[in-house]
């Protein structure tokens, strides 16, 4: 199954930085979980600040709370996974 990339972010960012993020996270997913690169399906959805709120739980790192990134697809290896979210942090 296709991966589907649901992208949630705050709004007020214009849209090429809009689709720089999706860029940035189409290529991790390519790289992460080997995907041809005409796999693409992904949805941006702004939202106004006090509509996001996510806290820290605890996994030692710093979080922003201004993008947050959802993967809908077959089930994929820990490996992968953890590839693809270090991947996305380095390069967003």
């Amino acid at each position: 199954m296709r991966p589907l990339v649901r992208i949630d972010v705050i709004k007020g960012r214009g849209r090429k930085e809009l689709r720089l993020i999706a860029d940035v996270l189409h290529n991790c997913a390519v790289e992460a979980f080997s995907l041809s690169v005409r796999d693409r399906f992904q949805i941006i959805t702004e939202h106004e600040p006090h509509l996001m709120i996510i806290q820290d739980v605890g996994l030692g790192f710093d979080r922003s709370n201004d993008v947050v990134v959802q993967i809908t697809s077959t089930p994929r290896s820990l490996a992968a996974r953890k590839k693809f979210y270090a991947l996305a942090a380095e390069r967003l």
